[in-house]
């Protein structure tokens, strides 16, 4: 099996993007607003490697979304290159090139700043109710998420892409190269909202709103969309069965 491409839900993940000589000098660290929240490297192309950056300006909204290397981040600088826990980019004010590093192991850092009239008032995490997941049918699976609790995980990014591991399934069979089927799920956290989605280890993810999960950036994008969760459908492979799950928001 082909496994060059290793895909991580906590986007510090795909095996090492592909060649180019690095730069005899360290790049400076870039001050520009702008933060790295997570890498997707695919070591078979890459220019389908992509990092998860978020804007610093308060009208974003701290919206983070996948940029490819050639595309523009915030209008203020182009994705270079997509490293193992960097992604070097083009300050386009000054023409050089910079940094952005994943926050440190275990120390995330602090999302842009809204002023105190703009930032939403929250509970503590221990009084957002739970996900309630109902089993209604033996393949169907109902999932019912409070928005304060996908908010709050979607403040932290890193925390939720980092309740889980995916890699590819590739399928069996046919001649040329090998395609991935799906991705399936392992190491997953315990209280992670991964397991509070009722995904259990050894599922594959097979499909997203009838998009088939085959590509490093249609997995890494789909908790990258989790805000729009509200009526959508995943399904599921469980011990050679398919599962549907259907998501709502309340």
């Amino acid at each position: 099996m082909n496994s060059a491409v290793s895909v991580a839900i906590t986007l510090v993940m795909f095996a090492p993007a592909g060649s180019g000589q690095q730069p005899s000098e360290p790049l400076p660290s870039s001050m520009l607003p702008l933060r790295l929240v997570g890498v997707a490297r695919d070591s078979s192309t890459p220019a389908r490697s992509a990092g998860l950056i978020q804007c610093g300006h308060p009208e974003e909204k701290r919206a983070a979304r996948f940029v490819a290397v050639g595309e523009r981040a915030c209008d203020v600088a182009e994705v270079s290159e997509v490293r193992e826990e960097a992604v070097v980019i083009k300050n386009l004010l000054t023409n050089r090139l910079e940094l952005l590093t994943l926050p440190t192991s275990g120390r995330p850092s602090a999302p842009p700043t809204l002023a105190a009239s703009e930032a939403p008032v929250e509970r503590r995490p221990d009084e957002i109710p739970a996900p309630h997941v109902q089993r209604l049918s033996p393949d169907v699976v109902k999932i019912e998420l409070n928005k304060e609790l996908l908010r709050r995980y979607m403040a932290n990014l890193p925390e939720a892409l980092g309740s889980a591991l995916a890699t590819p399934r590739y399928a069996t069979g046919g001649s040329g190269p090998p395609a991935i089927e799906g991705y399936e799920m392992s190491r997953i956290k315990t209280g992670g909202i991964v397991e509070q989605l009722g995904l259990q280890d050894g599922d594959v993810l097979l499909e997203f709103n009838g998009q088939k999960l085959n590509s490093p950036a249609a997995v890494t994008g789909l908790l990258a969309q989790a805000q729009a969760l509200d009526g959508s459908k995943m399904t599921v492979l469980r011990n050679g069965k398919r599962m549907t799950f259907l998501f709502s928001v309340k």
